[in-house]
């Protein structure tokens, strides 16, 4: 079977302008991305990681359709992904609540971007049924700014996963939370993927949560980033906090995949 999601030669260069007395210049070219090339097979979990500024958030930008590259293309079932989907479900770390509707409200929310229409009563159930999956299941009349940073990333996550995408794009979404919320929304995390037939791409700066989450962990070079090593974890599941990352194979792996990172980090430190 394909992949259900490809990158085939991926670059992307931003390029910089200064302003003249009359219109603008080019003054240089940075490439973020060169050469990135993988797969994603139906009902994978992948996590990419990297360092600070190797394209990790510009690479996912790309496969969700919002940043167009600059070479090659993004396959979504073997077609080109040219602007956001509905079969893709996005969580990112600021996640943009609107302070003006309550926690189900944002979950409901999902489907009204879908389907340009207010949400059926069935819909608004499934919302109210998401919020409770979440754990929030007395706060869905809650406004934003009564909830915890930790429970806002769960209404994040829950309007991500209502209309049950086949796939889920997330850009460092527990980055900004405490680590005990952190570990507290990996499990839900994994509960949710574990129920449903999604796969999911995720970025994250964090190589606990990336080995602990995955199936297969890519790791990034300095900018211009590439695909330096690749990771199959080989952790069954389901997978619990304590119980996985004690295990010899757990510790064996995070160290493999940190002296491969740690040599990236260290060379874009020096250049």
């Amino acid at each position: 079977m394909p992949p259900i999601l490809e990158a085939k030669e991926i670059v992307k260069t931003y390029r910089v302008y200064r302003k003249r007395f009359i219109g603008y210049e080019e003054t240089k070219n940075t490439i973020a991305l060169e050469d990135i090339n993988f797969g994603v097979n139906k009902g994978q979990f992948i996590s990419i990681i990297g360092p600070s500024g190797c394209g990790k958030t510009t690479l996912l930008r790309i496969f969700a359709g919002l940043v167009k590259a600059d070479g090659g293309q993004v396959l979504m079932k073997g077609k080109p992904v040219d602007g956001p989907s509905p079969n893709v479900g996005m969580v990112f770390q600021n996640i943009g609540l609107l302070p003006w509707r309550t926690a189900q409200g944002n979950v409901e929310l999902a489907f009204e971007l879908r389907n340009h229409r207010a949400p059926t009563d069935e819909e608004k159930t499934k919302a109210h049924d998401f919020v409770s999956k979440v754990g929030l299941e007395s706060f869905e009349e809650s406004y934003p700014y009564q909830l915890s940073g930790g429970m806002q990333q769960r209404i994040g996550l829950a309007r991500a996963l209502v209309t049950q995408p086949e796939i889920l794009l997330a850009d460092e979404p527990f980055g900004a939370l405490d680590a005990q919320t952190r570990l507290i929304l990996q499990d839900e995390l994994l509960k949710l993927y574990s129920t449903g037939n999604i796969t999911v791409l995720f970025v994250t700066h964090d190589l606990d949560e990336a080995i602990y989450l995955s199936d297969q962990v890519i790791v990034l070079t300095k900018r211009p980033g590439r695909i330096k090593r690749m990771f199959d974890v080989d952790l069954e599941r389901p997978r619990f906090a304590t119980d996985t990352r004690s295990k010899e194979k757990f510790i064996s792996l995070k160290r493999e995949v940190w002296e491969t990172l740690k040599e990236e980090i260290v060379l874009s430190q020096s250049a």
